[in-house]
């Protein structure tokens, strides 16, 4: 019987010392797993050290969740780290490492980029603004109005505007196309308000007939338009209104004329019992409605207006209002409008015309 030569306590028979030794005695040395280089450590400080002191021990990230020995921790954090906080350069905005050196930068306001056109370096914000001081946007010269339809490069425009013979010229023929215009004879035109009649209403119901009225303009010079008419209506009043629309058209005045259309139509479906308690809606053209676009192809564009303009039970005779909207199978619209501004042609000529008598090239301005 014999006693562990480490004072640990233990007493036993001497063919067990070694198994005791190597497996249980708190007191041997014993090298760390970790193989960080610790001596002198005996067993029963060994767990603390593996949990606290080993500088190879496993340390957890606590930004990207990455297992890493704890000696090298600082610098994954601070170099390494996917997740590590890091300062956008450009804005000094605050995120993780790995969004702001990728996908923020996509974005980043105050990132320098380059005009695709100058190749000038500017911040993101700016570029929505830029092209109006960028150098190479091409910009309309300011003898436009008078057919000049070149449009130079912004640092060329100067010296562009300055060829006064060029302008002369371009001034010259746009006076002349309008004097050959102004030759030709006056075509009577039909101006709103207009009113127009449907008779042999129940059978174009019956039919689903779809009727477009005579064409008609705004005012003189103005824009062209018809009325639609769907007899048994269409879309939500299919079978139980009348739909009515107005449909542009490609009109003679129309390269005059501002585009898109955006005035307003207003269409009455007439009382024929008094002048009173007429049927009036009004439709507007917002500037994107497709309705509202120039008709360049075809000869009307889609309508706007109401797919229930009036139900058909409403067309009959009401005592208690005194209203009958038809009468003798017969509807009676009448339509005006109120067009947007626009330059008249006839002031266009007036001032070339002046243009083309100045004997000085240089008051062309």
């Amino acid at each position: 019987m014999v006693y562990c030569s480490t004072a640990c306590g233990w007493k036993g028979e001497l063919g067990s010392l070694d198994n005791h030794k190597q497996k249980d005695c708190e007191n041997t040395v014993v090298f760390c797993e970790n193989n960080c280089g610790e001596i002198n450590m005996i067993r029963k400080n060994l767990k603390a050290h593996l949990e606290s002191k080993c500088p190879n021990r496993l340390h957890k990230c606590p930004h990207c969740g990455a297992n890493n020995q704890y000696k090298n921790h600082q610098l994954h954090t601070k170099l390494h780290c996917p997740k590590r906080l890091h300062c956008c350069v450009h804005c000094g905005e605050n995120g993780c490492f790995d969004e702001r050196t990728s996908t923020h930068l996509e974005v980043c306001p105050k990132m320098k980029i380059a005009c695709k056109k100058c190749t000038q370096r500017i911040l993101r914000c700016q570029l929505p603004t830029h092209p109006k001081q960028c150098t190479f946007e091409p910009v309309p010269c300011k003898y436009a109005e008078v057919g000049c339809n070149v449009r130079p490069l912004r640092r060329d425009l100067k010296k562009h505007e300055e060829n006064y013979q060029l302008h002369l010229r371009v001034t010259t023929e746009t006076v002349l196309e309008l004097k050959k215009m102004l030759s030709k004879p006056v075509v009577p035109v039909t101006v709103a308000p207009v009113t127009y009649k449907v008779a042999d209403f129940a059978k174009r119901k019956t039919d689903n007939d779809v009727i477009y009225s005579p064409s008609f303009y705004t005012s003189t010079n103005g824009y062209k338009m018809c009325l639609r008419i769907n007899a048994n209506g269409i879309g939500t009043g299919e079978g139980t209104h009348v739909s009515v629309f107005t449909c542009l058209m490609a009109g003679e005045y129309d390269d005059y004329l501002t585009w898109p259309f955006t005035g307003r139509v207003t269409i009455e479906l007439l009382n024929q019992r008094e002048d009173k308690n007429h049927h009036k809606k009004t439709t507007t053209f917002p500037a994107h409605d497709v309705a509202s676009q120039r008709v360049v192809d075809g000869e009307r564009g889609l309508g706007g207006g109401r797919t229930k303009f009036i139900s058909h039970a409403d067309l009959a005779h009401k005592p208690l209002t005194n209203t009958q909207y038809l009468k003798d199978d017969t509807l009676i619209f009448r339509v005006s409008a109120e067009a947007p501004n626009y330059k008249p042609w006839l002031e266009c000529i007036e001032c070339v015309t002046l243009l083309h008598r100045t004997a000085k090239v240089s008051t062309i301005v």
